[in-house]
C-alpha cells in the first residue's frame, strides 16, 4: 500500500467533500474524523468560503484503511506508525528498517498465532460427527504454550523545553509532544543570553531530547532568547516541528538503559536535601503505593508542621527539585515514578492496588523500589 501521505498536505484547489458526506462515505461518526485529526492520523483539511470542512477524496481510502486495521487487532497507536512507515518512516535509514523489522516480525508471530488457531478449527471441523468428548479442539493451546514476542528495548527519553517568559510558540511544542508520548516534558524558563548559552537553547522553544536539540541548525537567531521559527516537512515555517519530525527526533534520540538504569530509575531521581522535605515526599510516594493517588492536604500539613512553610510551599519546593510535578491546580499530577492522571503504562501493586506509572522504564522500576510483586499491564 502506497501513497498515503496525502493525509498530512491537502491541496486547496481539490474538489473534496463536507465532514458529514466523508463520514457517510467512510462509514464513521463525524466525531470520529475530529478525532482522527486530533490524534494526527488525518490532516486537518482546508475549509471552504462558507467554513466547511473540504476533504480530499482519498480520505475515504485513508478511513478505509484504519477501520479495517482495527479489524484486524491493530490499536490506533499501531495505526499511526503503519502510516508513518507509509510515508517513509524515520528520516534516519536505521531507525526506519529497525521500525520496519520489528513491526514485520509483530505480523509474522500473528500470522503463526493465527495459523495454528485455523488448524485447531480445521481440526473440529473433521471431528464435528464424533460425540463431543472425542472431539478435537485446542484453541487455547494452539497460541498459550508458544513463545512470547520479543520486547522492543526500553529506552530512556528525557524532554525538556526550554523557553523565554510568555513565549507564544511553546503551547504549540507542548500540545504536540502530549500527542506524541505520556512521558514528562520538563520546561525551564530562561531570561538571559548566558543562561540560554550554558542551557544550550537556540531561541524559544526548544526541545532538549536527553540534553541535546535535535532541530538545531547553522541559521538560527543570533539571539538564544529570541522567538525561534521551525519548519516543517514542505518547508513551510511553523512555531513547532510536527508531531512527524517530533517523532523521529524522539525515536533517534532515545537511548537504551543498562540493567541498573533500567531497574533503579525511580532512586536515581534528585532526593530533597532538607528533612521535611523528604518526609512529604515519601509520604506522597508511600500514598501512590498504598492507595493509588497523592495523599490527602492535611496529611501533609501535619508533616510540615514546625517546619516554618506550608505544605504548598514544600510541594512548590520538590516540584522545583523534579522530585514531583504539580499541576497548574497545584496538586501532585506526578510522582516519579506514579503519575496522578491515567497512562498506557497500568502496574498492580500486590495484586491489590492500581496505580499508573510515567513511562515503560518508570513502570519497570516500581517493583524494585517498594520491593514488592507487580504486575505491569
Amino acid at each position: 500500500m502506497t501513497g498515503l501521505d496525502f493525509v498530512v498536505g491537502y491541496g486547496v484547489d481539490d474538489v473534496g467533500m463536507r465532514t458529514s458526506e466523508l463520514a457517510g462515505q467512510a462509514g464513521v461518526n463525524p466525531e470520529t474524523l475530529r478525532y482522527y485529526e486530533r490524534r494526527g492520523l488525518l490532516g486537518t483539511p482546508p475549509r471552504t468560503a462558507g467554513g466547511y470542512r473540504d476533504y480530499p477524496d482519498d480520505a475515504v481510502r485513508l478511513l478505509g484503511f484504519i477501520k479495517r486495521a482495527q479489524q484486524l487487532g491493530f490499536t490506533l497507536d499501531d495505526v499511526d506508525e503503519l502510516l508513518h512507515l507509509d510515508r517513509g518512516g524515520p528520516e534516519g535509514c536505521d531507525a526506519a528498517r529497525a521500525l520496519a523489522e520489528t513491526r514485520k516480525a509483530d505480523l509474522e508471530a500473528r500470522i503463526a498465532d493465527l495459523g495454528r488457531m485455523r488448524d485447531s478449527l480445521a481440526d473440529l471441523i473433521a471431528t464435528c460427527d464424533l460425540p463431543r468428548r472425542d472431539r478435537n479442539c485446542a484453541l487455547l493451546a494452539a497460541i498459550e504454550n508458544q513463545p512470547p514476542l520479543p520486547a522492543e528495548p526500553m529506552m530512556i527519553v528525557n524532554l525538556e523545553v526550554l523557553h523565554v517568559p510568555d513565549c507564544p510558540n511553546l503551547a504549540a511544542m507542548l500540545t504536540r509532544l502530549r500527542q506524541l508520548t505520556d512521558l514528562p516534558v520538563a520546561t525551564r524558563e530562561i531570561t538571559t543570553e548566558t543562561d540560554a548559552s550554558a542551557a544550550g537553547m537556540s531561541g524559544s522553544p526548544t526541545l532538549l531530547i536527553n540534553g541535546h536539540d535535535p532541530f538545531r541548525s547553522p541559521n538560527q537567531p543570533d539571539s538564544a532568547i529570541a522567538c525561534r521559527i521551525y519548519r516543517d516537512e514542505h518547508g513551510q515555517p511553523t512555531p513547532a516541528p510536527s508531531t512527524g519530525q517530533l517523532r523521529d527526533a524522539i525515536a533517534a534520540g532515545a537511548t537504551v538503559p543498562t540493567p541498573g538504569e533500567m531497574l533503579s530509575s525511580c532512586r536515581t531521581r534528585t532526593l530533597p536535601p532538607d528533612p521535611t522535605d523528604r518526609a512529604v515526599h515519601q509520604a506522597v510516594l508511600r500514598s501512590f503505593a498504598t492507595t493509588g493517588h497523592a495523599p490527602p492536604a492535611a496529611e501533609l500539613t501535619i508533616l510540615a508542621t514546625g517546619s516554618g512553610r506550608t505544605h504548598t510551599e514544600i510541594l512548590a519546593a520538590l516540584h522545583h527539585l523534579d522530585a514531583i510535578r504539580l499541576g497548574t491546580d497545584g496538586q501532585v499530577s506526578v510522582a516519579y515514578p506514579f503519575s496522578a492522571r491515567p497512562t498506557r503504562h497500568r502496574v498492580r501493586i500486590n495484586n491489590q492496588v492500581d496505580v499508573h506509572a510515567m513511562c515503560a522504564i518508570d513502570a519497570l522500576g516500581v517493583a524494585p523500589m517498594l520491593e514488592r510483586d507487580t504486575r505491569i499491564e
